[in-house]
């Protein structure tokens, strides 16, 4: 009877330590599971602006005029939608606005006009998982002694509002064999940039204006 009782006394203490043991593993499981549902559910402001300035780039390089022309609230200022070109004046009318329909009339004008597709590699190699208020993030095109231009992009976030520059600049670097005086034209780069800014209001980016130099 004793030998009984001290068996079944064994049994239950390890029917205990074995529920002991299975507790923690189920906690640490619902933890983890948690945790990750919260940094889903709840992104930083930074994570979001990198989404946003993501899509903005997905819509520019798509080239789609029907997504393209949403960026806008139309019509448009010509101060806001600055497109400097030789025949921006039949874009914008007597009032100096940009209607949806010359807008899209003109499209093929604009997107070469952005360089669209030059620069489509160019955004995609820009680093933007550091964007955060205060920060640049900068991007230079590779460059050699043989190449009068390179590109760059950058990237400056202050205030809320977000800056984007990209464009052409001369290389320091370029080794100009055209002599002086012979006919030839000695500026082989044309320097120019495209500028856009948005608002970030914590959940969108909202465009301010674009405008070009050079």
């Amino acid at each position: 009877m004793k030998r009984l009782i001290l068996v079944i006394a064994v049994a239950t203490l390890f029917s205990c330590n074995n529920n002991e043991n299975k507790t923690p593993a189920t906690n640490i499981k619902d933890s983890v599971v948690t945790k990750k549902t919260n940094t889903d559910d709840n992104p930083t402001q930074e994570k979001i602006l990198e989404n946003e300035f993501k899509n903005f780039i997905t819509v520019l390089t798509s080239k789609d005029k029907d997504k393209i022309k949403q960026l806008f609230k139309f019509p448009v200022a010509d101060s806001i939608l600055n497109i400097y070109l030789d025949y921006a004046h039949t874009i914008s009318d007597a009032k100096g606005v940009i209607t949806e329909e010359a807008f899209l009339k003109n499209f093929d004008k604009v997107c070469k006009f952005w360089m669209v597709d030059e620069f489509a590699s160019s955004f995609k190699a820009m680093q933007l998982d550091s964007l955060s208020q205060g920060k640049e993030i900068f991007y230079e095109e590779p460059s050699d002694k043989i190449q009068p231009c390179y590109k760059h992009c950058s990237l400056i976030f202050k205030n809320d509002i977000l800056h984007f520059t990209y464009g052409i600049n001369r290389n320091p670097n370029f080794n100009n064999k055209v002599k002086p005086g012979n006919g030839e034209d000695e500026n082989v780069c044309d320097e120019t940039s495209i500028i856009w800014e948005f608002k970030f209001d914590g959940k969108k980016l909202v465009f301010i204006r674009q405008l070009a130099a050079g």
